[in-house]
C-alpha cells in the first residue's frame, strides 16, 4: 500500500523487497530492490538489499559489490564511511542469512560506525546483533544494555538480550528480559516471536503456539 501511495520511495520498496525475501520469493525481491535503486539511485537500503539477496544465493563476491555500491555514497577517501544509517542496514544485512554470512565484515562497519557515533539507538543494536552473530554472548550483551541506557523505553534490545539467554538455555533469564520487553510495549511482535521460541525450546508446544498466534 506504501509503494502505492509513494512510488518513487525507496525505502518502501527496500522493505517490500525484504518481505518477499524472507517469504523467499528471491525473483519478486530483486525485483523491488532494483525498482528501489531505479527511483532513489543513491539511496545505500536496495544496494544493501540485493546484497543479501546474493547471500542468500551463497555468492558472497557478488553480495560484496552491492554493499561496497550501498556504502560508496558516504565513504571519504580514507575508507571512512560517514553515514550510521547506511552502515547499520549492510552490516544487518551481512548477517542476516542463516548460512552465508560476512560476519568480519560486519564488525568491522559497526565498529567504524560506533566510533563515530555511540548514541545512534539501531546502531548499537546492530553492533549487538553482529557480535551476537560472532557467538561473543559478553559483547553483545554490552552492546544491548548501551542501547537500553540510549532509549531504556524501547522494547527492542530487551528483546535481543533475551535471545542471548535463550541460546544459553537459560529459560529463566530469557524470560525475564521478554518480560522487561512487554512491559515497555505489550503488543511489540518481535517480543512474541521471541517468546514463542522460549516455550518451544522448552518443548511448551501449545504455549508456543498461542505466542506466534499473539
Amino acid at each position: 500500500a506504501l509503494v502505492v501511495k509513494e512510488p518513487n520511495n525507496g525505502n518502501y520498496w527496500y522493505y517490500l523487497g525484504q518481505t518477499s525475501m524472507y517469504l523467499l520469493n528471491l525473483d519478486s525481491a530483486e525485483i523491488c530492490y532494483r525498482q528501489g535503486v531505479s527511483v532513489e539511485p543513491t539511496n545505500p537500503a536496495n544496494y544493501a538489499g540485493l546484497g543479501e539477496l546474493q547471500l542468500f544465493l551463497e555468492d558472497k563476491n557478488k553480495a560484496k559489490e552491492f554493499f561496497d555500491k550501498a556504502l560508496s555514497f558516504s565513504k571519504s577517501r580514507a575508507g571512512i564511511v560517514t553515514d550510521i544509517r547506511a552502515i547499520t542496514i549492510v552490516s544487518g544485512s551481512m548477517v542476516n542469512n542463516a548460512t552465508t554470512k560476512m560476519i568480519e565484515e560486519a564488525e568491522k562497519l559497526v565498529v567504524m560506525g560506533y566510533d563515530k557515533d555511540k548514541k545512534n539507538y539501531n546502531l548499537v543494536i546492530a553492533a549487538g546483533d553482529v557480535f551476537l552473530e560472532k557467538n561473543d554472548g559478553g559483547t553483545a550483551a554490552t552492546f544491548y544494555e548501551r542501547a537500553i541506557a540510549i532509549d531504556p523505553k524501547n522494547p527492542k534490545a530487551y528483546t535481543r538480550v533475551s535471545e542471548i539467554w535463550k541460546r544459553v538455555k537459560n529459560f529463566e533469564t530469557a524470560q525475564t528480559d521478554l518480560n522487561r520487553a512487554f512491559d515497555k510495549d505489550p503488543n511489540y511482535a518481535p517480543a512474541w516471536k521471541m517468546q514463542a521460541e522460549v516455550y518451544y525450546a522448552q518443548r511448551k508446544f501449545e504455549s508456543a503456539k498461542n505466542a506466534y498466534a499473539t
